[in-house]
């Protein structure tokens, strides 16, 4: 399951208009007082915005009345630019590449192809005008990368190429740095296979998914970007595993360590092909709890691998299959004993962080529990994940993949990160703080 939030804002393709309620310029003296366009790739030191080649952004227009009330009137103002050539700005009139009768819509910004430079992007309102300088940039380092199904998390591909068991899903995406700022940009982009046969794997266009039905290979999975004609292209394999493996999250000595009772601890599922790179392939398999009673595994989408601690006892097994196409596999059990324990303090882990404003990097923050008897674990899987400004960094909450932050905007600032455990009852939170910074490194002082 894909973590939403690794796709960032500034490469959406369609625009949302909200209604304003209540706001009726005419007969009760509530008028329009100002209006202000905004872009989330403006630079918060410079005050300008960038356009990308190849990856057409959206503006945003907010129409403030005498009321104190605010609407979005991206899709009402007239949009225009003082240099379209360079940086144009959509009134719904830019078609869209490769499909008739498409257009971006209103205050989309397409870069040139082949020119740099600046523009002055302006918006209009009955008389009401709002301008902002955009710069034409020119993104770098474009890379096909592997999204881990269940924390969302991105990871490079060796070599540009990766192996698949047949009966499996793995998820591509796109990253490239803008203006040295890491940033997901597969909304921009549409994939697809230059050698594929769909009797052994298909992948879906807008999400880089793919399915291997069978064993073959190897095949180039491409992903263009239509506003340019730019591509950036990763190899796969389709070949058999020969065996799988659980692995807790929690070990001692290649063990699964006790789980103390309520936590919840992952199992993560992995394909074996020999030699090289394993593939997780926990999505595509089904643990199985010897006891629900002691060790429950939890059936929501995208956490199938996780195991609740319900009560102390055990040990109990658990044992997964994959249904492998023409060669099914079953893992070794692994053994879980479950244990009581008195929570006295938590701790987050890392107490300070940064993370470059803007960017798709996703921070993972811990959660750790001292017990009365010394022990310490990871509890991230129980506790609720709290950001004190989400407009500029999100933290993640739930049993999937808990405590990732990232960043909202290029707004430079502190955030708190709160987490608590709500099963606790002498436990009541622990807190952490966040900086977005520059890409240079320097942050609000």
């Amino acid at each position: 399951m894909r973590r939403v939030t690794t796709i960032r804002h500034i490469m959406a393709m369609t625009a949302t208009t909200l209604l304003v309620t209540g706001c009726n310029p005419i007969g009760n003296g509530i008028g329009p007082t100002s209006l202000t366009i905004t872009s989330p790739t403006t630079d918060p030191l410079t005050s300008r915005a960038a356009a990308y080649r190849c990856l057409p952004s959206q503006m945003n227009a907010a129409l403030a009345f005498s009321d104190g009330s605010v609407g979005d009137f991206t899709s009402r103002v007239r949009w225009t630019s003082s240099d379209p050539a360079v940086v144009a700005v959509s009134n719904g009139d830019i078609p869209f590449p490769g499909a008739s009768n498409s257009f971006y819509p209103r205050g989309t910004l397409v870069a040139s192809n082949t020119l740099t430079g600046s523009a002055v992007i302006s918006a209009d309102f009955s008389g009401l005008s709002s301008s902002l300088n955009v710069d034409a940039s020119v993104p770098t380092d474009f890379k096909v990368q592997l999204v881990d199904g269940i924390s969302g998390t991105v990871s490079p591909i060796a070599g540009d190429s990766f192996r698949m068991a047949p009966g499996s899903s793995q998820d591509l995406t796109v990253t490239a740095s803008l203006d040295g700022i890491n940033q997901n940009v597969e909304a921009a982009a549409t994939w697809s296979f230059d050698n594929g046969n769909p009797q052994i794997a298909t992948i879906a266009p807008p999400s880089g998914v793919i399915t291997t039905l069978g064993a073959g290979g190897p095949f180039v999975a491409r992903a263009t970007f239509p506003a340019c004609g730019d591509s950036v292209t990763a190899n796969i394999n389709a070949v058999p595993a020969t065996g799988i493996v659980i692995r807790p999250e929690f070990e001692t000595n290649g063990q699964a360590t006790d789980l103390i009772v309520p936590n919840r601890e992952a199992f993560r599922i992995f394909a074996d092909f020999g030699s090289g790179p394993e593939q997780d392939i926990s999505l595509a398999s089904v643990l199985v709890s010897s006891s629900e009673v002691v060790a429950s595994v939890n059936t929501a989408l995208g956490a199938t691998s996780v195991v609740s601690a319900v009560t102390a006892g055990g040990p109990v097994t658990l044992n997964t299959t994959f249904a492998q196409i023409n060669s099914p596999l079953t893992a070794p059990a692994v053994a879980l004993t479950t244990v009581s324990g008195t929570l006295q303090s938590i701790a987050i882990e890392p107490a300070t962080a940064t993370v470059v404003a803007g960017s798709s990097d996703i921070l993972t923050f811990h959660v750790i529990g001292t017990y009365a008897d010394g022990r310490t674990q990871d509890l991230s899987r129980i506790a609720n994940w709290i950001s004190s400004d989400n407009g500029i960094a999100t933290v993640s909450t739930g049993v999937g993949a808990p405590g990732q932050a990232v960043s909202t905007s290029r707004t430079l600032g502190v955030v708190t990160i709160t987490a608590n455990i709500p099963t606790a009852t002498t436990v009541t939170a622990a807190t952490a703080q966040l900086t977005t910074t520059t890409v240079s490194g320097s942050g609000p002082q």
